[in-house]
């Protein structure tokens, strides 16, 4: 099973409230840090693309209940609201892992933590 392109792009919201661009970062998005995570759910994190797809069906599904949009076309501040209800969960907290993990071994990570990036 294959993420759906709304679930993609959910994921790539969600990742970007995780680390959001600023004047320092280009936030998950922008690093390639969501784009590697979905290409690691068909590689070592495919034992969790199930529970993904449901997490990102749930988050996107409550968005519209609550605000009448998707989750990626919702402000920054509604996006948080929503993220924080799920905070409780060990696979929101999984999920908040993960991105960060891509996003540190990215090349903006990296350069971020005085890493010189070469090539």
């Amino acid at each position: 099973m294959s993420l759906t392109t709304q679930q993609i792009i959910t994921l790539q919201a969600a990742a970007d409230r995780i680390i959001p661009p600023d004047d320092e970062s280009p936030g998950a998005r922008a690093s390639g840090a969501a784009t590697q995570l979905i290409a690691m759910l068909d590689g070592d994190l495919a034992a969790l693309k199930d529970d993904y797809a449901v997490f990102l069906t749930q988050l996107d599904l409550e968005a519209q209940v609550a605000y009448g949009s998707h989750f990626a076309e919702l402000s920054a501040e509604q996006q948080d609201v929503l993220l924080g209800s799920f905070r409780a969960s060990a696979f929101f907290n999984l999920f908040v892992e993960h991105v960060h993990e891509q996003f540190w071994s990215s090349a903006a990570g990296m350069k971020l933590v005085g890493f010189e990036v070469n090539g």
